[in-house]
């Protein structure tokens, strides 16, 4: 059977300063997907659920089933459309998801993770998952590389240990992982989740560019900033798969698509959209996954675990700043409350305390909760990631 898959982060922030022309935009999307060209469409940030209503109303007459992974404070922003029925859904949350005051980066109310269903076609069985990681605002002082790499070792152990030959027949995974292909989180979402690059692995050789999808020069809406990192644009969208013994899989073509709208000046989104076809069959000769090498996988597990530690570092570095801004707070508080001032000066005395009282309660909670939040995450995955090696060892020595 052939299967067409098309992954696309919409760019759906439901403010019009963080998300220029999104109701033009989103509906652009709608009239696109409508046409019924894909089996199976995966969609990262729709944040606004009348956005997903509107796609869903215009997509439903072609692909009749879809469903939305509703998490944390504002909705994961993920979705899906398919020709295929649903079976069944499931959604994981990242143990880590950014910081909770930096609210302008929002991923930490988005609640990211993993979304999954399973689908069935003929006597295929699919298991199918949408993903959308934390996303890399600074590329000198990648303040969230930890956070990152634990998501991405999440993930890929996830995918892994859902997905075992008895459950299912294909793996296709796809999303925005805000990671390049050379990067340490694609290295381990790859390796460790035995998966393939449907880009890298394609038969057909007609796909123009390198695969880039984000920050594109040609893209209006990337900022100057971004080209000046990456002056051709970066990849970081991507449609993954694995087949498991006892069937063959094929990539017949894969392309970058969803770019300018059609007799309008601006794209569908800030990224284009990736669409891989596969050609998928019973055998009984399987062209199945081969597994990746145990001291491949090893190496990249070493190195995550040199980041988680970055991160510890980093969190109890936090942990520190948080004490002696609650402890500075509460004497400021005690001095000024017991100083007499002027008359004059009382309401601004009182705006003060009003501050120094927020500041220690922020300081408190960010200690208490959300710094101890991110601290146990971290040794979460530090913890995974040791149990992971010991037995990779272990394969080491026995192979």
């Amino acid at each position: 059977m052939l299967l067409k898959v098309l992954t696309l982060n919409c760019w759906g922030v439901p403010l019009p300063i963080a998300s220029k022309l999104r109701n033009e935009r989103m509906n652009a999307i709608g009239d696109e997907l409508s046409k019924g060209e894909y089996d199976i469409i995966l969609c990262q940030e729709i944040w606004a659920k009348a956005d997903y209503e509107l796609l869903k109303t215009k997509i439903s007459q072609s692909l009749k089933y879809s469903h939305y992974f509703y998490s944390g404070a504002i909705g994961s922003g993920l979705c899906l459309f398919s020709k295929l029925p649903i079976l069944e859904s499931f959604y994981h949350s990242f143990t880590l998801n950014g910081y909770a005051h930096k609210i302008h980066h929002g991923d930490w109310f988005g609640g990211k993770g993993l979304g999954m269903c399973r689908l069935k076609y003929n006597d295929i069985r699919i298991n199918l998952f949408c993903t959308h990681l934390h996303a890399e605002y600074d590329c000198d002082d990648d303040e969230y590389a930890a956070h990152r790499v634990s998501q991405a070792f999440e993930m890929s152990q996830f995918i892994k240990l859902t997905s075992s030959p008895d459950n299912c027949d294909l793996v296709i995974v796809g999303g925005d992982f805000n990671v390049k292909p050379e990067s340490l989180g694609f290295q381990i979402i790859q390796n460790n989740g035995q998966l393939l690059d449907s880009w890298i692995t394609k038969k057909s050789t007609k796909s123009p560019g390198i695969g880039n999808t984000c920050d594109l020069p040609s893209n209006p809406f990337t900022g100057k900033k971004a080209l000046k990192f990456d002056p051709e644009g970066k990849r970081i969208d991507y449609v993954l798969y694995r087949c498991n013994k006892g069937t063959s899989v094929t990539v017949e073509e894969c392309n970058v698509t969803m770019g300018t709208i059609p007799d309008r000046k601006y794209p569908y989104t800030d990224h284009e959209g990736v669409a891989a076809i596969f050609n998928v069959e019973k055998t009984e000769s399987s062209n199945g996954t081969e597994a990746i090498r145990a001291n491949t996988i090893e190496g990249n597990v070493n190195t995550c675990l040199t980041a988680i530690e970055k991160g510890l570092k980093k969190a109890s570095s936090d942990c520190t700043f948080y004490t002696i801004l609650a402890v500075m707070s509460v004497f400021l508080l005690y001095i000024i409350s017991s100083v007499e001032v002027p008359y004059g000066l009382g309401l601004v005395r009182g705006f003060v305390l009003v501050i120094l009282t927020l500041t220690f309660g922020y300081a408190i909670w960010s200690r208490l909760i959300l710094n101890k939040m991110e601290e146990n995450g971290l040794i979460n995955s530090q913890k995974d990631m040791e149990n992971y090696l010991l037995l990779l060892q272990t394969e080491l020595k026995t192979s």
